[in-house]
This record gives structure tokens, sequence and C-alpha cells, in this order.
């Protein structure tokens, strides 16, 4: 049995930019938000460490800012996203399982200063990227 391995695909779009791994966690049709110190809200994860592999990477970014080990992830999108400030980079998102997934069971780290579970109707009222909120829409809509 092959190993599950979206590292080509993700390589392939991100053209030698900065990649971000995200992880879409889905508790009681909610998905699991953090809040940086700017208010804006993201999903957990964050960069690829040199020599380690995407899914190791994305494990160990959401257990870093969340206490949560992530099981069966999933590549359900890879996008370009600009950035004001510098180059643009690649952003692949992951539908993933956690250990447990109650708010009780997150532990945020020093990046981020809240976490909370939000559905459908509370995406307009946040202040977040669109493309998490698309991913966000499609998850919990199928």
């Amino acid at each position: 049995m092959t190993q599950y391995n979206p590292a080509k695909k993700i390589f392939k779009v991100a053209q030698g930019l900065p990649i971000s791994l995200k992880a879409l966690l889905v508790h009681d049709h909610k998905v699991l938000l953090l809040q940086e110190p700017d208010g804006e809200w993201e999903l957990p994860g964050g960069k690829i460490d040199p020599g380690e592999s995407v899914l190791k990477a994305l494990k160990r970014e959401v257990k870093e800012e969340t206490g949560l080990r992530l099981s069966a992830p999933r590549l359900i999108d890879v996008s370009m996203r600009p950035r004001l400030d510098r180059s643009d980079i690649c952003v692949a998102i992951f539908d993933c399982k956690a250990d447990l997934m109650r708010l009780s069971d997150v532990q945020i780290s020093d990046e981020h200063i809240a976490a909370d579970f939000f559905g459908i109707e509370d995406l307009k009222r946040l202040y977040m990227l669109d493309i998490y909120k698309q991913a966000v829409v499609k998850k919990l809509s199928s």
C-alpha cells in the first residue's frame, strides 16, 4: 500500500515560494480557528522546517499551536496568496481529524490570543482571509 504524500502537488504549486500548511479541524459542524494578536482569525498550522516532510510539519505545527495531535490529514486545497509585505505564499489546506476536539482540549501557544469553534453563520463577522473562509464553507457545506 502506498503511503499518502501530498508534497508533490504542493511543491508544484509553490514553485519555490514559502509554503504555509493549515489544518481544517471540525467538531459538531464547527471549525477550530485561532486568533492572532492583530485580531485576525486563522486555521492552525504553519511553515515547513528544513528537511521536514509536509505531513510531519503540519502535525508539528498544529501540536505546537493547539496541543492537539492530528490524524488522517487529507489535502483539500493548494493555492497562492499574495502578501502585502512580502512575496506570495503557497497555502495548503488539509482536512484533518484530531485526538480530542472540545475547546477545553485546545492549548493555544504564545502566537495566538484565543481559540474557538465557528459555524458558517459566524464567518461573516470574523476578520479572516477569504481563502480560509472558502475552505471552511466548502467543508461545512459538504
